[in-house]
């Protein structure tokens, strides 16, 4: 019985704090959680605190109102999986010096800007992929696979100024890879 119930704590504190965040409102600030991190597509309810590591964060639909709007990491930012599906207004995202930590998978959209300082794919397990869509990461962009037992494979061609591997694979799937 004892391991049943460790077993069901386990369980329900990792599905409790992994969740799902939806960019809203245009422009802003990664950190800015109440106005910015809603609970669902165009929602209205926000997040009490800024996208974790466990945290999948989507940009889709309801994301931009308007063309050339900017999501300006002005926080080192961490989230699970970041998914750009969808968006519309051809949005841009910015590094502004900080770091994108991504422990799972990347998806970009084609009609978007990716201006990433650092880039850190932190993910120790199996299963992750990078979508660029055509979409570089940027002209000054640092890029590290670095999480031991983490695998990525590369669904398209990867752009990127610079591309480290310091634990982990990496599976081009005969994409390729232009890097300085």
């Amino acid at each position: 019985m004892k391991q049943f119930v460790t077993l069901f704590l386990a369980l329900f504190t990792y599905t409790a704090s992994s969740q799902d965040y939806f960019w809203v409102g245009g422009s802003g600030d990664w950190s800015d959680f109440a106005n910015h991190w809603a609970t669902s597509s165009g929602g209205s309810t926000f997040h009490t605190v800024a996208p974790t590591s466990s945290d999948n964060v989507y940009f889709d639909i309801n994301s931009f109102s308007s063309t050339s709007q900017v999501v300006t990491l002005d926080i080192v930012a961490d989230c699970h999986s970041m998914d750009w599906t969808g968006v519309l207004n051809f949005p841009s995202i910015d590094g502004n010096g900080n770091a994108m930590n991504i422990y799972g998978s990347l998806t970009l959209a084609a009609d978007m800007t990716a201006d990433f300082a650092n880039v850190e794919f932190e993910s120790s397990t199996s299963g992750n992929s990078i979508t660029t869509n055509g979409t570089s990461l940027g002209t000054s962009s640092c890029t590290r696979l670095n999480g031991v037992g983490g695998e990525w494979a590369l669904q398209d061609n990867l752009v990127t100024s610079t591309l480290y591997c310091t634990a982990g694979t990496l599976t081009t799937n005969n994409h390729d890879i232009n890097s300085g």
